[in-house]
């Protein structure tokens, strides 16, 4: 057993600190087995860190107005295709769909704002790299 310049013990487990090791053993030694006898009472290899979860992918959200305007034109859409089914049932016919007057182009040119307003469906960050 090698001797050692001081009698400190290591804070990571049993054997002399790591300072008061001889020095030269590890560049004397010419097998594994002498590393082994060497590295014997150092502590074993801790496992890695688990890595870090990736960001949850950002939400594009669009603006509080046409969140509103979304809001009111599915509502007065739902209430007309109701009215709409309600009057085919009581009438026992089906009638022309006028509710496509009511939904189709308000829903367009909503759609279409926005569509430019969210930059044409194109990510913002993929433009910017």
């Amino acid at each position: 057993m090698a001797r050692y310049s001081c009698d400190r013990r290591s804070a990571a487990g049993p054997g002399p600190c790591f300072r008061c090791r001889p020095q030269g053993a590890a560049w004397q030694a010419t097998t594994r087995g002498d590393l082994a006898k060497i590295t014997a009472d150092l502590p074993a290899p801790q496992p890695p860190p688990p890595a870090p979860k990736p960001p949850a992918p950002r939400r594009h959200r669009a603006p509080t107005a046409l969140r509103v305007l979304g809001t009111i034109w599915v509502s007065v859409s739902v209430v007309n295709i109701v009215v709409w089914g309600l009057v085919c049932l009581t009438t026992g016919q089906l009638i022309y769909p006028w509710w496509l007057w009511v939904a189709v182009p308000p829903g367009a040119a909503l759609g279409a704002v926005w569509w430019m307003v969210d930059g044409g469906g194109r990510d913002k960050r993929t433009a910017l790299e």
